[in-house]
């Protein structure tokens, strides 16, 4: 479900409500995990499939990802790549395990189906909260 946006000029008066988006400005989306914000992306770059929002790669705090070898294959998206989250490099303590994931090569005909290539875009499941 969108967050319920108040009209432009409102001044955020009402509880639940996020303040509209400047004209001429994107809204910017974050992906949080933890207290680090490890993906940030304009939300008109978001491709959003299935209720997932996927952030393009190039908007990834890539320090925080590290491959995960649990195998997956949608039967319409294709070969999955699921990623740990992890503070640094070695430390497994804390860390959130297939926490994200993405299609690397995804099916031509879901691209068609999508409307938009994916490739390579990163979605996150429980443990990471994204905002507007």
């Amino acid at each position: 479900m969108s967050p319920r946006v108040a009209p432009a000029g409102a001044r955020g008066a009402e509880p639940g409500l996020s303040p509209a988006p400047e004209r001429g400005y994107p809204r910017s989306m974050r992906a949080l995990w933890r207290d680090h914000v490890v993906a940030e992306s304009p939300d008109d770059r978001i491709v959003v499939i299935e209720g997932n929002r996927y952030f393009p790669p190039d908007t990834l705090e890539r320090s925080f990802f590290h491959a995960s070898p649990t195998p997956y294959t949608c039967p319409w998206k294709g070969e999955c790549q699921y990623w740990t989250l992890r503070e640094s490099q070695g430390e497994t303590a804390g860390e959130a395990v297939d926490a994200a994931w993405s299609y690397p090569t995804p099916f031509h005909t879901a691209i068609e189906r999508v409307g938009a290539d994916f490739s390579g875009y990163v979605a996150f499941g429980g443990g990471v909260t994204i905002l507007p």
